[in-house]
């Protein structure tokens, strides 16, 4: 096994892992389930490294290849729908999935394309950005204040307590 393929399985356990833990919190409490999207979104995401691995011991380069651009634009889609829910933002019906489409479409525009050259590079990356973006419009600041607050109280905490036990 190379290093590459050893990242890629060790990214693939990590993902999954990731996925596993979102769905246990989105399950354990009514106020969580929100946080089932971002399982969802790990989970479909887990099948962008899992076809990496698998076009180094198979034949099926261009199915893998293609399911693997599709389950990384669909984990970054899902992340946005996350982060909506998260947010108690709503978002147009159509929005993610026009996206999502709109990102297939240009991977097979692009699919013979010369590699490595400004237009492929730009336009491989268009979808993620869309969706990077749209993730980041319903993203509400007080919120990551109030986190980012509470997050230093526990800090303070934390080393009151360890500076008391010296």
């Amino acid at each position: 096994m190379t290093g590459g393929l050893l990242a890629l399985a060790i990214n693939v356990v990590v993902s999954g892992l990731f996925a596993a833990v979102f769905l246990l919190i989105a399950r354990s409490h009514p106020a969580f389930r929100h946080l089932g999207w971002i399982a969802a979104a790990w989970g479909v995401g887990t099948g962008a490294p899992a076809a990496e691995v698998l076009l180094r011991v198979t034949p099926w380069t261009t199915v893998l290849s293609f399911t693997g651009y599709a389950c990384f634009s669909a984990g970054a889609h899902l992340l946005a729908r996350g982060l909506a829910r998260h947010y108690r933002r709503t978002l147009p019906r159509w929005l993610l999935p026009a996206s999502f489409a709109a990102s297939l479409i240009i991977r097979l525009a692009i699919w013979g394309g010369e590699r490595n050259t400004m237009p492929y590079e730009l336009y491989y990356q268009l979808p993620f950005v869309t969706a990077l973006a749209i993730s980041e419009s319903v993203r509400e600041v007080i919120y990551d204040f109030r986190l980012l607050a509470i997050l230093r109280i526990m800090i303070r905490i934390m080393a009151r307590r360890r500076n008391a036990k010296a």
